[in-house]
């Protein structure tokens, strides 16, 4: 025994005093709140609690950046697996189109015949893969509870019910199931006595056709001296043989010209083995892989020619990992302190801050399904490019009286306050809707169809209304010339003014406003004979009404403008038959453009060749400064006539606009798992 020094190893020789000194005194162990309440040496002297809390803050920080690195790389790996010779904008050029073909349905509608005959033509491409009713969209039926969170309904397998956790009431029930009734081993007979569902991403000539397999060949007797080997060879004869007798006679007689069902469905199994393939390679989840499977099944079938093929199979898998990463970027950038989490907005915020703070909060869905369909159920109406607009804080009920009287209540007793809300709110939504009735019939034609009376109509109106603004220039200039005390104030105020701004106002013909007026008719005299001049040039060169073509008053020939064929114009072109008959050349049942001369006119067809007067009054500002022998005058109808094109060329987007949310609300209608998946 004894004490043992443990720098030297040699017996440590303690004195009687030290002795007595290590017997009274008591070793005294430090509780764990006291240590960790210690403060360790470091630069901000914190202690061990906060120090624990920092490195755990800053490890899943980390974590959380290396995954959203990961998440941000994904693209361009899926791009270095597949397509390695396509760019990042190639592939977003792409997926623009797949997006505005699969879930927008602007494809270019070559599969319509077959669309209208399945009834599906009102639907987008992406809404004919059915759906179980498992992963639809589920609401308890209990009006007391209306739970709508997907994530709070069960599954009973055994009776097929589908039940709400939260009050237990059963939402559906005797569900079916679409699997197979006996599991399948190797070596036993196949108990089932029907095949797999149905494939939706398939056609209906896939789905019922035929297969070979499990060709029971034997030594001997039977196929005596056949190998393993061999008879392997002749099973891929068979199948190989059965295959490509079935993509020649798939819709045999039905039209020549439409790439074959079979070619397309045998497309479609190789991207799937090459999305298959990525996926397992990358770790991707397999609701992307079923999601871009989904994409390219409606893309190639509204597509007859699929360019770019390893570029499309790339594109919708990064399509499908962008619309289903949306919420696990998000999360990822509350882990890393990026943003903060929203707290959920409650209903009864009437109730005060208090009663607020007391209630729980409700627990946020993570799950990206979950998360995305309780999105969908708030949001009340579908705009462009699938974007969801969510109106629940601001109802527009009934135009613009209905906002206007909504905002027009007053709170408290400052009515005056109210009153201008009423106003600007009025402004407002009278400066979105667009008022058709407004508009002249000139205006609400479009400019190039504009003939010689349309033109003489609105050049009077334009110059009726420059006249106007060239009267109330004058009278502004005027009144910020005598609102200034010193010559020094008006040079400062002066220079403030673009150069073009006081070059127009130095250039501007003095006189009243009818005298303006007077002005600009004789300029507008002078553009209608212009543009009579030129509607004459044009259809004196041509076949038109008038001219010296083959159908014209002059009787003469006129060889007409050479054109390459489009791909949109293939389908009219076909064999011209020597003779006559009821499908033949010349008669009112021919094909396509038979019976057509070179200049694409039919015997007795009536036509007019040439430029429309709206087209040839589309100049530029020196060029009409030219016809009047005035800058000024040519350069304020130009800009009056480009504003004019402005205007209908927004109508023209906002009825495009308003066309496709109505069709969009009325896919939500129909299918509620039909909604649009928006980019951010």
């Amino acid at each position: 025994g004894g004490i043992v020094d443990i720098t030297t190893g040699r017996p440590l020789v303690v004195t009687q005093a030290e002795e007595q000194k290590l017997t009274n005194d008591t070793i005294v162990i430090p509780s764990t709140k006291e240590v960790e309440a210690r403060v360790i040496p470091n630069a901000s002297s914190l202690p061990l609690t906060s120090l624990r809390s920092y490195a755990r803050k800053l490890h899943n920080s980390i974590s959380a950046r290396i995954e959203m690195d990961m998440l941000n790389s994904t693209p361009s790996r899926i791009i270095e697996m597949e397509c390695p010779e396509n760019t990042m904008a190639d592939i977003t050029t792409i997926r623009k189109r797949i997006y505005d073909t699969v879930v927008l349905g602007r494809g270019t509608g070559s599969s319509l015949a077959v669309q209208q005959m399945e009834r599906t033509d009102d639907l987008p491409v992406a809404a004919r893969g059915a759906v179980h009713d498992i992963d639809k969209w589920k609401k308890c039926k209990n009006p007391s509870c209306g739970n709508n969170d997907q994530s709070n309904f069960v599954m009973d397998r055994k009776n097929g019910d589908l039940i709400c956790t939260q009050c237990g009431t059963v939402a559906t029930e005797s569900l079916m199931h679409e699997g197979s009734q006996f599991r399948k081993f190797e070596g036993e007979a196949d108990r089932n006595h029907h095949g797999d569902a149905a494939n939706p991403l398939f056609s209906n000539a896939y789905n019922m056709s035929t297969t070979l397999g499990g060709l029971g060949f034997q030594t001997g007797a039977g196929v005596g001296g056949f190998g393993s080997m061999q008879k392997r060879g002749i099973e891929n004869i068979l199948k190989n043989a059965h295959m490509y007798t079935e993509i020649n006679l798939s819709q045999m007689g039905k039209d020549e010209k439409r790439t074959r069902d079979g070619y397309k469905n045998q497309q479609k199994k190789e991207a799937f083995m090459k999305m298959k393939h990525i996926g397992d390679a990358l770790g991707l989840h397999e609701a992307v892989v079923r999601r871009a499977k989904e994409l390219f099944a409606g893309f190639r079938d509204d597509r007859e020619l699929v360019q770019q093929f390893k570029g499309v199979v790339a594109a919708c898998l990064i399509e499908a990992f962008d619309q289903l990463s949306n919420d696990g970027r998000q999360i990822l950038k509350i882990r890393t302190g990026e943003t903060e989490e929203d707290p959920e907005d409650d209903d009864d915020d009437d109730l005060g801050d208090e009663t607020n703070q007391n209630r729980p909060k409700k627990k946020k869905v993570t799950n990206a399904r979950a998360s995305k369909r309780n999105d969908l159920h708030s949001a009340s109406l579908a705009g462009r490019g699938g974007d969801i607009m969510d109106n629940g804080d601001r109802k527009i009920v009934g135009g613009v009286a209905a906002l206007a009287a909504q905002m027009s209540k007053p709170v408290g007793n400052d009515k005056g306050t109210a009153a201008a809300a009423a106003a600007g709110a009025a402004g407002t939504a009278s400066s979105i809707v667009d008022d058709e009735e407004d508009l002249s019939p000139t205006e609400k034609k479009s400019a190039a169809s504009w003939n010689l009376d349309d033109c003489r109509s609105w050049l009077r109106e334009a110059s009726i209304a420059i006249a106007k603004q060239w009267t109330e220039q004058r009278e502004e200039e005027g009144k910020n010339a005598s609102s200034f005390a010193t010559a020094a104030a008006a040079k400062k105020n002066l220079s403030a003014i673009g150069a073009n701004t006081k070059t127009a106002l130095r250039d501007i013909p003095k006189g009243t406003l009818d005298e303006l007026q007077g002005i600009l008719i004789e300029h507008t005299l002078t553009l209608c004979v212009f543009l009579e001049e030129q509607v004459q040039k044009f259809n004196s060169k041509g076949g038109g009404v008038g001219g010296k073509g083959p159908h014209g008053a002059g009787g003469g020939y006129s060889r007409g403008r050479v054109t390459t064929p489009r791909v949109n114009d293939m389908g009219k072109m076909s064999i011209r038959w020597q003779h006559h008959h009821e499908r033949g050349s010349g008669g009112k049942g021919g094909v396509g453009n038979s019976g057509r001369t070179t200049l694409g006119i039919k015997i007795g067809e009536r036509t007019e060749d040439g430029r429309a007067a709206g087209q040839i009054l589309i100049l530029n500002s020196k060029k009409l400064g030219s016809i009047l022998s005035d800058r000024v005058s040519g350069d304020a109808f130009y800009r009056e006539f480009r504003a004019l094109l402005g205007r209908q060329e927004a109508r023209k987007k906002k009825g495009l606009r308003q066309e496709a949310t109505m069709q969009r609300l009325k896919q939500m209608n129909r299918k509620q798992y039909v909604l649009a998946r928006a980019r951010k």
